[in-house]
């Protein structure tokens, strides 16, 4: 009889170790990983490992592992950026002209304003689901978890001028938007695309255990809130802060608790269910609202009270981008 139990006891322990990366059960501001409690950290690349196909993964892989760092976040494709964006220095993300590497083939058109052909947003690209899970699998034999960004804000004109979505960039007649429309559900047809985009990926991803996703990175970055990354308050009381802001507007929260929902809809129907981040905001802000379904609030530039004004909710706090503060 102990023995059965403990073969009971240990088929378990497998079988809760084979799970992908999860929220502790007993404190879920830390992860559940294989078994072991677990924080993420790392100094990583700028998310473009993936889609620019001139970038050595491998090389880069091993020195995270060399240097202790177990994390890493990636762009999907559906957003990256031209040579020189932001002043940053052998910017990942700004692949050469010609070279983005994305989830959709190129056609026989040319005149992408970013180089090369035209994209076909109808067809998949094998190329590029190849990398991707070629990067995680790799990652994984590293002891790495892959943070999925699926979309991204566009931020400047410059940017939107090489996106894929961009009518300019693809056969597909994609319908001519503001840019700062593109993430709300009055995008036109670019909504279905970025739907089945969603379901492609998640589908492509469902094996490994190593991966968690996240809706969009910086949503508030093309809406009103610009304002919290060009300014930091720094002694601004809570009551303060959320008068000062506006944080969610319905457009934006609308579309992004639609991706959430095609994320667990796709998953309902697949063996593995994986962690969503949301992205919030930029230093702090006390969350008066949250989508029950996100495990993990993700936080740009993040001060203390980003996790003292949210511990409540008990849920992962991120501190997911430091960049932009300079190396120290």
């Amino acid at each position: 009889m102990l023995l059965v139990l403990g073969t009971m006891l240990l088929v378990g322990f497998v079988q809760a170790a084979a799970r992908p990366i999860q929220l502790h059960p007993v404190n879920p501001h830390y992860f559940l990983y294989h078994g072991d409690s677990l924080v993420l950290i790392s100094s990583a690349e700028h998310y473009g490992a993936v889609l620019n196909p001139d970038f050595d993964c491998l090389k880069y892989l091993d020195t995270l592992a060399e240097d202790g760092m177990n994390y890493t976040r990636i762009f999907t494709g559906s957003y990256f950026e031209k040579p020189g964006a932001f002043g940053i220095e052998k910017n990942t993300l700004a692949p050469a002209p010609g070279k983005a590497l994305t989830p959709w083939p190129r056609s026989d058109g040319p005149g992408n304003l970013g180089g090369g052909n035209k994209f076909d947003l109808d067809h998949w690209n094998p190329g590029y689901f190849s990398r991707l899970k070629a990067f995680i699998s790799a990652a994984a034999a590293r002891g790495i978890i892959v943070e999925v960004t699926l979309f991204s804000s566009i931020y400047s004109d410059s940017n939107w001028e090489v996106n894929p979505l961009n009518h300019v960039n693809n056969v597909n007649n994609t319908d001519q938007i503001d840019r700062l429309k593109v993430h709300t559900l009055e995008n036109g047809n670019l909504l279905g695309y970025q739907q089945q985009l969603v379901s492609k990926i998640v589908k492509e991803l469902n094996f490994f255990e190593n991966v968690f996703f996240e809706v969009q990175n910086e949503p508030y970055a093309d809406l009103k809130e610009i304002a919290l990354i060009l300014k930091r308050y720094d002694s601004e009381s809570k009551e303060n802060w959320v008068k000062r802001v506006d944080l969610a507007p319905s457009e934006s929260l609308v579309w992004q608790k639609m991706v959430v929902s095609l994320i667990k809809d796709e998953e309902e129907r697949l063996p593995k269910k994986h962690l969503i981040a949301q992205n919030y905001c930029n230093f702090k802000y006390p969350l008066q609202r949250i989508d029950p379904r996100v495990s993990i609030l993700n936080f740009h530039y993040a001060w203390p009270d980003a996790v003292s004004w949210n511990y409540g909710y008990g849920k992962l706090i991120g501190f997911d981008e430091s960049g932009f503060s300079g190396n120290g």
